[in-house]
């Protein structure tokens, strides 16, 4: 027996007569380890119980809900009525309601079915027993005297009913289908209802081969002779109209025209059939209207009826749907971790040993593991148009009460509604962004964005070899051979070109704070460039990037040298006019790189500053000018035409525009005229090398070209490129007689005498020739 003692109320007693013959054999283990269980056990228990309590209360919540729906179905079973007593109360209805017997009786009869009529669209009676009460009140609006008529209903597989009327003679059908389309706008339930005679299925056949034949006769005889009435051709009279051809010379005749033409000025729709469509030569009826140049070809071609077919070809992109795209995330960049990387390197050592062609490889390379390690990555959907809640329940209660009761008067009033709420919606969202004056520039923006199509580019014509593209691929081939079929080659003759000013440009401030200025004053755009830097990256780190920045423009200045990448472009087809399947009508924007951009900066505000102290622009010179513009140009226009008109003379104007003038420029012949301007030294190496040696690739919808080479021009989508242009052609006007105003290269000559007119037409011919631009002559306009 173990010395050990135990508590006495932990023993368990025996039964008194025991007591003293047995002897408890348990061990103090052995009554810990059966109290550990029961604890164990009791813990399990109260678990049990915790969940037991926890789902007896969802129970009683899913329990009062249903309740509640219980509720609310009895409340709306209330107030329909059962298929049982629909038709209990059409077989207790008047004796005018036709019964099921009645009915297919009438069906197999054909004198009866002569008489009766077929209404579609109608908004039918709540009860069938009113239906009577219906025909009566038609028959009477139609003047249709009969005693009796027979009104019921023809089931239909999809939508509401059709409804029959059975009259006692077939000259009242014939009556009441000749006065239906007269008097069916007063009767409301009738405003879009169709009326057709009680045809069998035999019938039916007949009447579409009479047709048929109508339309084969028209088109035999090239007049609208025969129409079908009553399964017989017969002949009936055409009238003539009136001649509408005002669409070419907007003027009209007639007041009703005049509406229409103003309507499509003043929504800004164009109209493209300009050939007749109908019988008489002169009628134009059928008309295509387009807010936005997606036309690539309108054909009239022969007759189908009485009217011509017209047959529209669009220049349309195929949306992918499925296309799920990723871009970097810049706004959501980790920038103080880059700008603290990039502020620990030495760039003087770094760079100390390397080209400039290797300094910017080594900070392209630095700046693009950065990106790709510290700036997210974000995944495009397609997007879909988000209306509001209420919006978007109401349309799917239309779609329910479509299912179920196809075009009833449930439908077309929800249907009303749906189409009210979202003009509504439309015009709410317009007027907040029109009124909104927090930036110009989203302002301009969104008015763009309703006034210029944003159509991808659909299928091109390839006029070489007869065939239409579709692939994107092929497309972006076809536009770079486009593309680079303008450009053209120095014809070695070496221009004289006199010495403007006696002050030179030679060098240029490119310091770090000076790069650092440019560099914070850039948009914070994700903008698309060779290299893959965009200029949100570089405003984010100005301070960081401004010493190595600032090294790289010095080396590349000082030896006139320009980094590859500098000179390579993306360039992206911007559609001008004409037919989007041709690719001529679209131009060459170039997507260059955003380092450039800013050394390109800093290089034009020093040209223009130099240009401007000397006056070597030209004051005629109004496109690409500060303070300067359009409006500009035409109130002086305007102000020399008044001058002239006050002594009585004849005003005699011309308007040139070049042909592909920012393509078709020399570099040699730029250089010669930037070097009598006094742009000199290592400013002009570096201006010329800009030039020269430049590359690009065509990208559409996301496919690129080939990488071919460009032989000429100024890149259109660079800083340099505009200024460098104004430059070439600032000389046109030397020898001139007329007076004369220029738009970047749009220039107008104007004069009260024509023989000095074409003396500078002349003039303009010969310094063509020697410069190499060429005049558009479709866009050489005379005014005399």
């Amino acid at each position: 027996m173990s010395s050990t003692s135990i508590p006495s109320d932990s023993i368990i007693l025996a039964p008194a007569e025991d007591r003293e013959s047995k002897t408890p054999e348990m061990s103090f283990e052995d009554l810990y380890r059966v109290v550990v269980e029961m604890s164990t056990s009791l813990e399990q228990v109260t678990l049990q119980n915790n969940n037991l309590v926890q789902l007896n209360g969802e129970l009683i919540k899913k329990v009062e809900s249903l309740e509640l729906s219980v509720k609310e179905l009895k409340e709306n079973c209330a107030s329909k009525k059962t298929f049982a007593q629909v038709v209990t109360a059409g077989l207790k209805s008047s004796a005018a309601q036709v019964s099921f017997i009645k009915a297919a009786e009438i069906a197999n009869d054909t004198e009866k079915r002569n008489a009766a009529v077929i209404l579609d669209k109608v908004e039918l009676p709540e009860n069938v027993s009113d239906d009577g009460q219906f025909g009566q009140a038609l028959l009477k609006a139609c003047e249709v005297q009969e005693d009796s008529v027979s009104v019921f209903r023809l089931q239909r597989r999809v939508g509401p009913p059709l409804l029959k009327i059975q009259l006692q003679k077939k000259e009242d059908a014939r009556k009441m289908m000749s006065q239906f389309n007269k008097i069916k706008s007063t009767v409301q339930a009738c405003s879009s209802a169709i009326i057709r005679p009680d045809l069998s299925k035999p019938e039916r056949e007949r009447q579409r081969a009479a047709w048929k034949e109508a339309v084969m006769k028209n088109n035999k005889a090239g007049e609208f002779l025969f129409t079908v009435r009553n399964l017989e051709c017969v002949k009936v009279q055409y009238k003539e109209g009136e001649a509408h051809r005002a669409w070419e010379s907007r003027e009209t005749r007639t007041s009703n025209t005049q509406k229409l033409l103003s309507f499509s000025i003043k929504c800004g729709l164009k109209q493209h059939v300009m050939s007749p469509t109908r019988l008489n030569p002169d009628n134009v009826l059928d008309l295509c209207f387009t807010n936005t140049d997606i036309v690539n070809e309108i054909t009239v071609g022969d007759l189908f009826s009485d009217h011509r077919f017209v047959h529209v070809s669009l220049s349309r992109q195929r949306k992918n749907s499925q296309k799920v795209s990723t871009v970097k995330c810049f706004r959501k960049a980790s920038f103080d971790e880059i700008n603290c990387i990039l502020s620990r390197i030495d760039w003087d050592l770094r760079f100390s040993t390397l080209t400039v062609e290797e300094m910017y490889q080594d900070l392209v390379a630095l700046l693009s593991n950065l990106i790709d390690k510290f700036i997210p990555v974000k995944i495009l959907k397609p997007s879909t148009k988000l209306h509001s809640s209420d919006i978007r329940k109401l349309q799917k209660k239309k779609l329910d009460v479509w299912r179920s009761e196809g075009n009833s008067v449930n439908y077309r009033a929800l249907a009303l509604l749906l189409r009210t709420r979202l003009s509504l919606e439309e015009k709410r969202i317009t007027e907040n962004r029109l009124c909104d004056g927090s930036s110009p520039h989203a302002f301009y923006k969104f008015v763009n964005s309703r006034w210029k199509s944003d159509e991808k580019i659909g299928i091109l014509r390839d006029s070489a070899a007869g065939e239409d593209v579709t692939d994107d691929i092929t497309k972006a081939s076809l536009f770079s051979d486009t593309f680079s079929s303008v450009y053209t080659t120095d014809d070695g003759c070496a221009s004289e070109f006199p010495v403007r000013t006696s002050q030179c440009r030679s060098s240029v401030d490119v310091s770090p704070h000076v790069v650092e200025f440019h560099l914070s004053h850039l948009p914070l755009k994700a903008n698309t460039t060779p290299e893959g830097i965009p200029s949100i990256f570089l405003k984010r780190t100005c301070t960081s990037l401004a010493l190595p920045l600032s090294i790289i423009y010095q080396r590349s200045l000082q030896y006139g040298i320009v980094p590859t990448v500098w000179k390579s472009a993306i360039v992206k087809p911007l559609y001008k006019k004409g037919s989007r399947c041709d690719p001529k009508n679209y131009r060459p924007i170039s997507l260059t790189s955003s380092v450039c951009k800013v050394l390109e900066k800093i290089v034009r505000c020093e040209v223009t500053k130099h240009l401007n102290v000397n006056r070597l622009i030209i004051d005629r010179q109004y496109g690409f000018r500060s303070n300067r513009g359009t409006v500009s140009q035409l109130l002086s226009y305007q102000s020399a035409l008044i001058g002239i008109c006050m002594k009585k003379l004849v005003t005699h104007s011309v308007y040139v525009d070049f042909k592909k003038a920012f393509d078709t420029v020399s570099p040699k012949k730029l250089e010669i005229k930037l070097h009598s301007y006094g742009i000199s030294g290592s400013l002009l190496c570096w201006l010329t090398s800009f030039l020269t040696g430049r590359n690009q690739v065509v990208c559409v919808n996301g496919s690129t070209s080939a990488c071919s080479s460009v032989m000429s021009g100024v890149p259109q989508g660079s800083v340099l490129g505009p200024l460098l242009f104004l430059l070439y052609i600032n000389d046109i006007g030397d020898n001139f007689k007329s007076n004369y105003l220029l738009y970047a290269d749009d220039l107008k000559i104007f004069s009260h005498s024509s023989s000095d007119v074409q003396h500078d037409l002349d003039v303009l011919s010969d310094w063509c020739r020697t410069w190499q631009l060429d005049v558009a002559p479709n866009k050489f306009k005379p005014f005399f």
